[in-house]
Formats: structure tokens, sequence, C-alpha cells
């Protein structure tokens, strides 16, 4: 059943007060110092040091800017005083966004006027922008067109319905650019980019950045189809149960990102503030006040992943690069006694050439990559966890091979299976750091390992001048770090997420 907004929507405390404030497009300064949560009664992080600055990486040189409307051709929309019977030049507007998707010529720019939007717009013609000026509220884009721009909105939807119900669908579309949206309470995921076993590239080279995905249902994007940049989104407190949804469904979990399909790179996200309830879940009505009521609790015995792939009706991951990401999840003793579960990242049904790189997590669980994977690479990155009995690393099952595992940091991953444990599964690994906290794990030193010696690091995962991981890695190719900067810094290359650089 759809919940129509009203006009009043734009003073709704989720859009004037403190949250607001909390997640106001955080991720299109990613510059700035991490979120801290202090907006969020539920948020936690597995960590009580100061969260990691943001990813000072620079969009891609091939992605595009803000859209610049061409004068010619740029049109109005003002829900306020225009009509749908007008021209749609300044003077005369539009009073609905799809007026202007179904009478813009290929080109045209729709500049939409600050308000509250009741409807869901369908997009069928290509070459199309749409700009918000101001806060603009709406339920969404379903998009079936090449070359489709939407910036600036925030997209509620609390349809309990598919694809209604999710913010922005991307269905036999290429080319797409959204960005500097933000995704609010959507009932069935904030984002998707679709794309099946069937169609395999019904949505493909879109671009996905600086968006900011807030208490979405199930997850933050799940992103299908070829050939996706997916970059600099911030992604916080997903939902497993929503009020909206009459779904009892099993398979209900509440993830930042569901990856699946070919070519698509994940860079500099940031994911953090996932929260796992107590068992069971909150009874709540459907509407605005309870999904902004942070004190609600919306999660039951969700297996949170930050990045998730699997088979079946969707084509598992391949070929797909997961760059400076932060992920931050609760730890082992929030979860394990809720037969809950938190990991960055998870993949199955024969997920294959997936590339980890500069990547930070925090959390007790880091991986999971089972049933005929190969061909991962997992390299420079800092896992860091939170010395819980239950704390552990990397693990495989039954993966096929061609598994390199080199340059990583292992901190306080102190379950007896450790920071490695493969299953019926064959990897190649060395010059990484392994730090625990008691005792030693299964695995033995593999070559150039730095075993059982503290990292030395910041309160931000960095490493300090006195840190043994500085020049010890060995050189795979790798050009820069988390922070963009250039490696080597030293007379080697570092191991970890982050290069040394002295001051």
């Amino acid at each position: 059943m759809r919940k129509p907004f009203k006009n009043i929507f734009l003073k709704h405390p989720l859009i004037t007060g403190a949250i607001l404030a909390a997640i106001t497009l955080q991720a299109c300064q990613p510059n700035d110092a991490a979120p801290t949560g202090a907006a969020s009664p539920q948020a936690v992080l597995t960590d009580t040091t100061t969260p990691p600055p943001a990813p000072s990486l620079t969009p891609t040189p091939e992605s595009p800017t803000a859209p610049v409307p061409d004068p010619a051709r740029t049109y109005y929309v003002d829900g306020q005083t225009g009509s749908d019977g007008n021209s749609g030049s300044q003077s005369q507007p539009w009073q609905t966004i799809q007026k202007a998707a179904a009478a813009m010529p290929e080109g045209g720019t729709a500049l939409v006027m600050q308000g509250a939007y009741p409807e869901r717009v369908y997009v069928v013609r290509p070459g199309l922008a749409f700009q918000a000026q101001g806060e603009v509220l709406m339920d969404g884009f379903s998009i079936q067109a090449d070359h489709t721009t939407v910036y600036g909105f925030t997209i509620v939807s609390l349809v309990d319905d598919i694809p209604a119900g999710i913010g922005i669908d991307v269905a036999d579309a290429g080319f797409c650019l959204i960005e500097k949206n933000r995704f609010l309470f959507n009932t069935w995921g904030g984002l998707r980019l679709t794309g099946g076993v069937e169609d395999p590239d019904a949505s493909h080279d879109c671009i996905v950045r600086n968006n900011v995905f807030f208490r979405n249902a199930l997850y933050a994007a799940e992103i299908m189809g070829q050939n996706h940049l997916i970059e600099n989104n911030d992604v916080s407190h997903t939902i497993q149960h929503h009020p909206c949804s009459s779904s009892t469904a099993s398979w209900l979990d509440a993830d930042a990102f569901r990856f699946h399909g070919s070519g698509h790179i994940f860079r500099g996200n940031i994911i953090h503030d996932m929260p796992i309830g107590d068992k069971g879940h909150d009874s709540a009505s459907c509407d605005l006040d309870s999904l902004a009521d942070l004190s609600m609790d919306f999660v039951s015995d969700s297996h949170t992943d930050c990045f998730q792939t699997y088979g079946g009706e969707v084509i598992p991951g391949h070929d797909i690069l997961f760059e400076a990401n932060r992920c931050i999840l609760p730890p082992a003793n929030e979860w394990v006694e809720e037969d809950a579960g938190a990991k960055a990242f998870q993949a199955s049904g024969d997920a294959y050439n997936l590339t980890f790189t500069n990547n930070l997590v925090v959390a007790d669980l880091i991986s999971l990559l089972m049933d005929g994977c190969h061909d991962i690479t997992i390299a420079n990155n800092t896992f860091i966890g939170s010395g819980d009995q239950y704390a552990q690393g990397l693990q495989f099952e039954n993966c096929i091979g061609n598994i390199k595992i080199y340059n990583n940091v292992f901190y306080k991953q102190d379950a007896e299976i450790g920071h490695i444990w493969p299953e019926n599964t064959p990897v190649e690994a060395g010059y990484n750091c392994i730090y625990r906290a008691e005792g030693s794990p299964s695995r033995p030193a593999d070559p150039g390992d730095i075993w059982d010696i503290d990292p030395q690091l910041d309160s931000a995962y960095r490493l300090q001048p006195n840190s043994p991981c500085i020049d010890a890695g060995t050189d795979l190719g790798i050009t820069t770090d988390f922070d963009g900067n250039p490696r080597p810094q030293g007379n080697g290359i570092d191991i970890g997420a982050f290069e040394f650089a002295a001051p």
C-alpha cells in the first residue's frame, strides 16, 4: 500500500532535525572525518578509537562532473506554482517531474524546484537529466532508457512492492549517472541496477557516486549488469524488517552492497553503523516517525555483509575490483548470541576474478568465500578484529584455487582459526603482518610474514613510524594506497592499506 507524501513532509523532523544533519551528503565530502554516529542512538563501532578519515580518492578521470544544463534545453518543474499544461519554461514551469520525463527532448535537463513531489517517475526516453534545486523529496525513479542522470534528490518510497519500493530501479538501460542523492527508508532497497542470467547486461556502464544510503531495507544497493562504477557512497543503518513490508521471508537480511555480474569497480565507499539488534524485532506502523526513530529495532537475525554475491537467478560476481573501501561492523559480542553475523565480504556460487586492495575492515568476520570461487587477490588491506574469541580473518570453503593473499595487516583475529582458514582450498600467501593478543593461529607463518609483532597502528589504523610493516611488503604492482598516495614512499612497499609517509 502506498503512503502518499504530504507537503508538510518537508517540515518533518527527519528533514529539519539532527538526523538529517548527521547524514547530509557525507559521501560527497570524502576528505572530511568519518561519521561517528553521534546522532544515531543505535549506532555502534567495533572500536572505541577515533575512526579513520574518509578516503581522499578523487573521482576517476572518466567520471562526469555535475551536469551543466544546456540553456536551450533546460526545463523547469515547480510543484507549487507549476502546471503540466505549461511550456516548461522558467516562467511557466511544469508541476510534475513525470511531465518533464515525457515532454523533454533528448539532451534535456529538468531543474526541479524545492518541494515534496508525491510521484514515482518513469523514464523511458534516452538522454534526460533531472536535477534537484534545494531539498526535493519524491518517491523514486524507474529508469528504462540510456544516458539518464538523477542528481541531488531525496528519495523515500514506502511502497510494499518491487520495483516501486526500490528508491531507484535501473532496468534495460546504460550510461546512467546517479549522484549526490539521499536514499532514505526505502522498503525494498535503495538502488538496484538490474541484470540476471537471462539478460546479463540489462544495466551497464552506470556511475553511482557520492550518494547517502540511510536505513533502507535489505540493502543499500544491489549492483548487477556490467561495468558499473560505485564510488564514494556512504551507507549506514540498513534494516532487515521494514515496517511497511508484509514479507516474513526467511532470506531477509540487512546488507550494504550486493554485487553480481561483471566489470564493476567499488571504490571509496564508506559502510558504518550497521545495527545488530536483539533477536526478534519491533513492530511499528508504516510511517516516517517510526522509521526515523533509531531506538526502534528492525533487525533480528541478519547476516549482514558489506559486500555479498551469490548465484541462482543472478550471476555471481566476477572480474570486479574492490578498492579503498571502508567497512566498519559491530563486534562479535553484539551478534553471536542472536544467531546473527556481520562480515565484510561474502561470495558463493563460483565467483571469480575478484580483487580486494587497499580496503580497511574493522570487523570480527572478515570474509567467507566458498563453493567454487577462484582467482581471488587480497592484497594491501588492513583487517582489524576486536580480539574477541570469535574474531577471525579470511575463510575459504571448497574454492578451486589461484587465491593470493599478500601484504595485509591482520590485527587481533584471536579465534583459534586465526587470520587465514582454508578448507579444501589451496591458497598462496606471504608478506602479511599477523598480530594476536593471545596465542598463535593454527596456520603457520608464510614466507615473508611478520609474526606476532605489534604492527604499531595509530588510532586511525595507519602505520606509525616504528611499525615493522614499513617497507616489509612485496611489490605486486599496486601503485597507490587507501588515500591515493603513491607506493612506495620509502625503500619498499608497506604492508597494509596505508603507505607510511614521513612528516
